[in-house]
């Protein structure tokens, strides 16, 4: 799995683990976390989505765990996108995310699909269906 398949920071993060676990066999994620500066359970927390890291943090994993400039400024990138609520801020890190290759994948639809899915009842019909 490449750096840009990967549509959040968690994912991205423990592929870049998973990577290194599989080139050393005798790494793990408790050495990673301590590499990373950071708890083994506050890893544990981060991947299983219980805990954000700050941008900050954020910038010590990149550091420590030696990620070339593209995948630090994605992972960057993820990590403040996960940790925004401001539309205008969300919309300059998707287009930084495109920029760097792989943003978050949009699928277009035609007008018709559009229609047929906005409406509100579309829901239920698809309930029905199942």
């Amino acid at each position: 799995m490449n750096a840009q398949s990967n549509p959040d920071y968690r994912s991205f993060l423990a592929d870049q683990l998973n990577r290194r676990m599989e080139k050393n066999p005798a790494l793990t994620h408790r050495a990673l976390a301590m590499r990373c500066q950071i708890s083994p359970a506050m890893l544990s927390e981060v991947l299983a989505g219980k805990k954000n890291l700050s941008p900050a943090k954020a910038l010590q994993v990149a550091d420590s765990l030696g990620f070339e400039t593209d995948a630090a400024d994605r992972f960057l990138t993820l990590v403040q996108m996960e940790g925004t609520r401001d539309v205008r801020l969300r919309k300059v890190l998707l287009r930084r995310l495109e920029i760097l290759g792989g943003g978050v994948q949009r699928h277009a639809l035609a007008l018709d699909q559009f229609e047929m899915i906005s409406h509100w009842y579309h829901l239920g019909i698809l309930q029905l269906a199942f």
